[in-house]
Protein backbone atom coordinates (compact mmCIF):
# COMPACT_ATOMS: atom_id res chain seq x y z
CA UNK A 1 0.00 0.00 0.00
CA UNK A 2 1.31 3.46 -0.93
CA UNK A 3 1.82 6.14 1.74
CA UNK A 4 1.32 9.90 1.81
CA UNK A 5 1.54 12.74 4.31
CA UNK A 6 -1.74 14.26 5.49
CA UNK A 7 -2.09 18.05 5.46
CA UNK A 8 -4.34 20.32 7.53
CA UNK A 9 -4.97 17.50 10.06
CA UNK A 10 -7.66 18.22 12.64
CA UNK A 11 -9.11 15.94 15.32
CA UNK A 12 -11.95 16.06 17.83
CA UNK A 13 -12.25 13.26 20.41
CA UNK A 14 -14.67 12.23 23.12
CA UNK A 15 -15.44 8.97 24.93
CA UNK A 16 -17.22 7.47 21.88
CA UNK A 17 -14.51 8.07 19.27
CA UNK A 18 -12.65 10.60 17.17
CA UNK A 19 -13.54 12.66 14.12
CA UNK A 20 -10.59 13.23 11.81
CA UNK A 21 -10.37 15.80 9.04
CA UNK A 22 -7.39 15.56 6.68
CA UNK A 23 -6.37 16.71 3.19
CA UNK A 24 -4.04 14.53 1.13
CA UNK A 25 -2.62 13.93 -2.34
CA UNK A 26 -2.80 10.40 -3.68
CA UNK A 27 0.70 8.99 -4.30
CA UNK A 28 -0.68 6.72 -7.03
CA UNK A 29 -2.58 9.15 -9.29
CA UNK A 30 -1.50 12.54 -7.89
CA UNK A 31 -5.06 13.79 -7.28
CA UNK A 32 -6.15 15.88 -4.29
CA UNK A 33 -8.43 14.25 -1.70
CA UNK A 34 -9.97 15.49 1.52
CA UNK A 35 -11.76 13.41 4.06
CA UNK A 36 -13.79 13.47 7.23
CA UNK A 37 -13.43 10.16 9.03
CA UNK A 38 -14.63 8.60 12.29
CA UNK A 39 -12.85 6.01 14.39
CA UNK A 40 -13.77 4.38 17.66
CA UNK A 41 -10.07 3.60 18.31
CA UNK A 42 -9.46 6.83 20.21
CA UNK A 43 -6.30 5.49 21.89
CA UNK A 44 -4.62 5.29 18.46
CA UNK A 45 -5.38 8.93 17.57
CA UNK A 46 -2.44 10.74 19.18
CA UNK A 47 0.13 13.26 17.96
CA UNK A 48 1.09 10.83 15.18
CA UNK A 49 -1.27 8.27 13.69
CA UNK A 50 -2.21 6.68 10.37
CA UNK A 51 -5.48 6.37 8.47
CA UNK A 52 -6.06 3.95 5.57
CA UNK A 53 -8.46 5.27 2.95
CA UNK A 54 -9.37 4.74 -0.68
CA UNK A 55 -8.56 7.50 -3.19
CA UNK A 56 -11.71 9.14 -4.56
CA UNK A 57 -10.18 9.23 -8.05
CA UNK A 58 -8.27 5.96 -8.67
CA UNK A 59 -9.81 3.81 -5.89
CA UNK A 60 -6.39 2.66 -4.63
CA UNK A 61 -6.00 2.19 -0.86
CA UNK A 62 -3.52 4.65 0.66
CA UNK A 63 -2.04 5.03 4.14
CA UNK A 64 -2.25 8.66 5.24
CA UNK A 65 0.33 9.67 7.87
CA UNK A 66 -1.11 12.32 10.21
CA UNK A 67 1.02 14.38 12.61
CA UNK A 68 0.42 17.18 15.13
CA UNK A 69 -3.33 17.60 14.60
CA UNK A 70 -5.18 20.81 15.44
CA UNK A 71 -8.55 20.82 17.20
CA UNK A 72 -11.45 20.20 14.80
CA UNK A 73 -14.28 21.54 16.98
Amino acid sequence: MERTIGQNVKVSKDSTGAFISVDWVCPVCGEYNSGFYFTSNIDEVTTHFEVDHECDHCQEMVTIECSDPDVLF
